[in-house]
């Protein structure tokens, strides 16, 4: 078994998307690596290949990994596991709207360090991460780094701790034989925090764009509700979709089915809405047109679609 670090923070942007990292590593109980496998693309290094395992001197499955960065001269620790079979390809985009194609390995087992009292007891002092010498730090940390715990007794003592923590003895740290999970990161606790966040920014904006343009009597979240407003005396019911990690046609699919719920299930007491809409925070491809435009004239769907643009909402009837 081999002993890595791994840091959290796979594109610096001075330090903005760390936090961001943090989430998504806690999240989905995995580490990752914005250098590609592809040799004619990784550094020179090899960090991508070492990581995902494709490169000798690499991650091997069972391999315990660390995830670490130093702040202001301090380590501070997020995570800890032991590396599974396969490293997979997966797409991340950030609450800024950036995404990133990088390769992930899963750990199991995995231990939350952050916030954790148990963290407050490991050292990275001389350790191989840490610098040539105690007297030596690294002032910035790579993206991957090897452990010897072979010949530094700080790495070793550091190790027997993160396996202590993990409770699974050096010879039992195995990897699982699961097959890998969807490459598609969008549904995590840390991630929906982030989804409603940009909700919220959404249903704020619509719900100030239709009174400006006249629409009366908006409410907004009541029984599973996002909008209920009047327009003239006509009632209408929208239903709100964050394009976060999703492609339109699924965000669609999801405000269709929750609308035709909302209007059509039986013993319901909501009154049905005389006007639907699907409100999305980005305009809908041509295709989703075409297919909206074909429910509303073959199946007589009193629908209408609105997407955010600027601070402004555009509007398509048929």
């Amino acid at each position: 078994m081999q002993f890595w670090l791994v840091s959290p923070n796979i594109d610096m942007k001075g330090g903005r998307t760390l936090e961001n990292w943090k989430e998504i590593i806690l999240g989905h109980h995995a580490v990752f690596m914005g250098w590609p496998p592809k040799r004619s693309r990784d550094g020179r290094q090899r960090l991508g290949g070492r990581f995902a395992g494709t490169d000798k001197n690499g991650i091997d499955p069972g391999d315990l990994i660390l995830s670490a960065f130093r702040e202001n001269w301090g380590w501070r620790f997020v995570a800890c596991g032991s590396a599974t079979k396969t490293a997979v390809p997966a797409d991340v985009t950030l609450e800024d709207g950036y995404s990133y194609r990088v390769t992930r390995r899963n750990l199991r087992p995995f231990k939350r360090l952050q916030d954790d009292p148990n963290s407050k007891r490991l050292s990275m002092k001389g350790t191989t991460a840490d610098g040539r010498s105690p007297a030596h730090p690294r002032r910035v940390v790579p993206a991957l780094v090897k452990f010897k715990p072979e010949t530094n007794p700080a790495d070793k003592q550091l190790l027997d701790k993160l396996m202590k923590l993990l409770k699974v003895p050096p010879e039992q740290a195995t990897p699982d034989t699961t097959f890998p999970e969807d490459g598609y990161l969008r549904a995590s606790g840390p991630q929906r925090k982030i989804i409603l966040r940009r909700h919220n920014r959404l249903s704020n904006a619509f719900a100030k764009w239709l009174t400006e343009h006249g629409y009366r009597d908006v409410r907004r979240e009541e029984g599973c509700v996002d909008v209920d407003f009047r327009d003239g005396t006509t009632t209408c019911r929208a239903e709100l979709k964050v394009c976060y990690g999703v492609k339109t046609r699924q965000a669609i699919r999801e405000a269709l089915g929750q609308l035709l719920e909302y209007n059509y299930y039986p013993h319901q007491y909501r009154k049905p809405a005389k006007k639907c809409f699907v409100v999305l925070d980005e305009r809908p491809t041509d295709t989703d047109m075409r297919f909206l435009k074909r429910l509303c004239t073959a199946m007589k769907l009193p629908l209408s679609v609105c997407w955010r643009s600027g601070n402004a909402f555009q509007k398509k009837t048929w």
